[in-house]
């Protein structure tokens, strides 16, 4: 979406400027208010804290979502900017239309509050939105935190912050939910497992990324650091054939390559994209020791392969359409790998064959209310396609003869706000929820 200063009319609409665009047409607009902008920001940023509660926000990403909600639009959910690339941004958080979403949808507060959490990644990722890039969110902060603290007992409960443990065993009965990181600060979930039968599962935590390994034998390591950096906004994972894993982190719109051998030793941090704009990132390993790492770029979505002897093959367009909000990806045994894309609620399956050519996306979840997504292949040739919505997770099964059964509730608790899932060598299946 397009950089657009805007003014609100008495009627509550943005009128777009006719300056340029100075950045890519992915990035949210930016509205400001006109006349007694204090009064109305007061009043807009109590709406703005409530909505964004509701849909999933909280803690430091709740004020983060506020604050950016007060400086694109001051918090009308009428607002709208016409950019001078034809598309328009709106509401709240001035959601563009290059996204998809009905515009009723956009015009309503608690839609536009989830379309806000579903491109943001649960709020993990605001680089789409100009007003965090160029940091004019900072001077609302002061009124979106007042307008949280109004909120009293209003909230449903906070986010614990602590990971959950849920196994699909190999004759399709799930364990139900154990602890697996009961820290309390987790803001972000990725999990992987390895021909050894453990697995990584790594958690995002104020900008640093933790691995905690549960054994063969189901115990557990703890949780120890992975990549200290301190300004990690993302991460991905996967498990080789070689026994070694990658963990992918994304930096200011950079993904990095984190490398951990069979023997549990790292190799330094290298760069794996250093365009400096990607907003999401999912990565999969195929049998023939690849890798790949899939990017989001203005709604578009880029594939970038890491060869078996360790030289990137460079991005290549893998979904233009252009209206992509969330990805997720998985390999299967038979080299085939599968690109899950979330556009509008609904989710779209993108196989890419043994042979490197690609079927195009198909819907794989029509339902039109989906918020994220994960999936995992199983050894069987089977997919696991994982849905969140309204805070439970619906399991999704792709048959190896490519028909998908009818979706079944993996999570009902209602209070899941993240999601990650991985097949094991036993036919298991984890799904972590952060809840």
């Amino acid at each position: 979406m397009t950089a657009v200063a805007a003014a609100l009319t008495g009627g509550g609409v943005a009128t777009a400027s006719t300056g340029p665009d100075p950045v890519a047409p992915n990035t949210e607009g930016q509205g400001t208010l006109a006349a007694s902008p204090k009064v109305a920001a007061a009043v807009g940023a109590d709406l703005c804290a409530q909505v964004a509660v509701n849909a999933g926000f909280s803690g430091h990403n709740l004020l983060v979502a506020v604050s950016v909600a007060l400086a694109e639009s001051g918090c009308n959910p009428s607002a709208q900017a016409h950019n001078s690339n034809g598309s328009t941004d709106y509401g709240l958080w001035q959601i563009n239309s290059v996204h998809g979403i009905a515009v009723s949808c956009l015009l309503d507060a608690q839609c536009n509050a989830g379309a806000a959490w579903s491109i943001s990644n649960g709020g993990t990722n605001w680089a789409p939105w100009t007003t965090y890039n160029s940091g004019a969110y900072l001077s609302h902060e002061s009124v979106a935190q007042a307008a949280i603290d109004r909120l009293g007992s209003t909230p449903p409960a906070h986010r614990t912050g602590k990971v959950f443990d849920n196994v699909l065993d190999g004759n399709g009965a799930w364990s139900g939910a154990g602890v697996s990181d009961g820290g309390g600060s987790v803001s972000q979930i990725a999990v992987a497992a390895l021909p050894n039968g453990s697995m990584h599962l790594e958690t995002l935590s104020g900008g640093l990324v933790f691995d905690n390994v549960r054994n063969p034998d189901d115990s557990w390591s703890g949780a120890a650091i992975s990549d200290g950096g301190g300004t990690v906004q993302q991460i991905a994972v996967a498990g080789l054939p070689n026994g070694s894993m990658h963990l992918e982190t994304l930096t200011g719109g950079k993904v990095f390559d984190h490398v951990r051998r069979a023997d549990g030793s790292w190799d330094a941090v290298t760069l794996a994209d250093g365009g400096g704009s990607v907003s999401q990132i999912a990565i999969a390993a195929l049998p023939d020791g690849s890798m790949h790492l899939e990017t989001l770029n203005g709604g578009r979505v880029f594939d970038n392969v890491l060869r078996p002897d360790g030289s990137w093959s460079g991005p290549a367009v893998s979904d233009g359409g252009g209206t992509v909000q969330q990805i997720a990806m998985a390999g299967l045994p038979d080299g085939s790998m599968h690109l899950e894309t979330l556009t509008g609620g609904r989710v779209f399956d993108n196989v890419r064959l043994p042979n490197g050519n690609w079927t195009g996306p198909a819907v794989s979840d029509n339902g039109g209310t989906v918020q994220q997504i994960a999936i995992t292949g199983m050894v069987d040739g089977s997919l696991h396609l994982e849905t969140l919505t309204g805070g439970k997770v619906f399991d999704h099964i792709r048959n190896p003869d490519g028909s998908w059964a009818a979706p079944s509730i993996s999570d009902g608790g209602g209070k899941v706000f993240f999601i990650a899932v991985t097949g094991m060598p036993d036919r298991s299946m984890h799904l972590e929820t952060l809840v």
